[in-house]
C-alpha cells in the first residue's frame, strides 16, 4: 500500500475504516491511530478548515489483524472552529478517543522561535534503523539525524519527510505528521536509559500536536525532540517542528510508559 493510502478512510455508514500497519512489538502502531483520527476527524468537519490541533489519548491495545473503524462526532461547528470527537474502535473495544479542532484561515502579525545553523539533510547520515528497532511503520518515512544526546536530558535533532508525494492537502500532511512525530517520542525517551537496559518498547499513553504554520511533509523538515522527564515510569516528550526556513511549524508530545 501507498503511503498517501495508507493515510486514507473507507466511508462505512456514518464511520469510517481504515488498514492497520504493525508496530514494532506486534501491535497497532500508535501514529497510524493518530493520523486515521486526524483524517477522520476531517471528513466530519467538512469545508475548508484545516486542522491545528488534535489531542489523542491511547486507551486499549487493539488487533492488528484487524481494520479499525473510526466514529466521528461534531462537538462543535462555529464560524471560526468546529471540533470533532473520533473514537477509534474495534468491536465494542475502543482503543483510541481523540479531539480534533479546525480552524478557519486567519491572518496575523507573527513571531516564534526559528532553527538556525543546521546542517542541510544532504550533510547528514541516515538513521541507523537497524539500532533503533527496524519496524515496518518505518517504510514511508526517512530520517538523517544531525544529534543525539543521551543521559539526563535525552534529545534527538534530525531531519524527517515522508517518502511519497502528498499533494498539498493540510490534512494528509497533518496527518502524516502525526504518524511521524510517532515514531520518535519513545525512542528518545530511551536515550535516557542505561544502554544495558531491556530494549522492551513503551506503548504511548497520548498524543497531541498543535499545527502552527502551513506544512508539507513530504519534503523536509526539521525536527527536534527532547524528553523533558522520566518519573513513575512514565516519561514525557516535546518535538518541535520546523521547516527549511527554519519556521516553527508544528510542536507535538506524547508520554510514553518506559518501565
Amino acid at each position: 500500500m501507498t503511503g498517501p493510502a495508507l493515510l486514507s478512510l473507507d466511508a462505512d455508514g456514518p464511520a469510517l475504516v481504515g488498514e492497520v500497519v504493525r508496530g514494532r512489538n506486534g501491535q497497532i502502531f500508535g501514529g497510524q491511530l493518530s493520523a486515521h483520527s486526524v483524517a477522520a476527524a476531517a471528513a466530519a468537519a467538512g469545508g475548508e478548515l484545516a486542522p491545528h490541533s488534535v489531542h489523542l489519548l491511547f486507551v486499549a491495545s487493539g488487533d492488528a489483524g484487524q481494520r479499525v473503524t473510526y466514529v466521528p462526532e461534531v462537538v462543535r461547528s462555529g464560524r471560526s472552529f468546529t471540533v470533532v470527537r473520533v473514537d477509534a474502535v474495534q468491536g465494542d473495544r475502543v482503543l483510541a478517543t481523540s479531539t480534533s479542532s479546525f480552524h478557519v484561515h486567519e491572518h496575523s502579525d507573527e513571531h516564534g522561535v526559528r532553527a538556525e545553523g543546521v546542517p542541510h539533510p544532504d550533510a547528514c547520515e541516515p538513521l541507523d534503523l537497524v539500532a533503533i528497532g527496524a519496524s515496518p511503520v518505518w517504510a514511508h518515512a526517512e530520517a538523517r539525524v544531525v544529534s543525539l544526546v543521551r543521559g539526563d536530558e535525552p534529545a534527538m535533532r534530525l531531519w524527517m519527510r515522508w517518502r511519497e508525494p502528498l499533494g498539498d492537502g493540510p490534512v494528509v500532511n497533518a496527518s502524516a505528521l502525526a504518524w511521524m512525530t510517532d515514531l520518535l517520542m519513545v525512542r528518545t525517551a530511551r536515550l535516557g536509559m542505561p544502554a544495558d537496559a531491556p530494549g522492551r518498547p513503551g506503548p504511548s499513553l497520548d498524543h497531541a500536536l498543535w499545527f502552527h504554520r502551513e506544512l508539507a511533509a513530504d519534503d523536509w523538515l526539521y525536527v527536534e525532540v527532547s524528553s523533558l522527564v522520566r518519573s513513575r515510569a512514565r516519561a514525557f516528550n516535546e518535538a518541535r517542528v520546523f521547516d527549511q526556513d527554519g519556521r516553527l511549524v508544528a510542536t507535538s508530545t506524547q508520554e510514553c510508559l518506559l518501565r
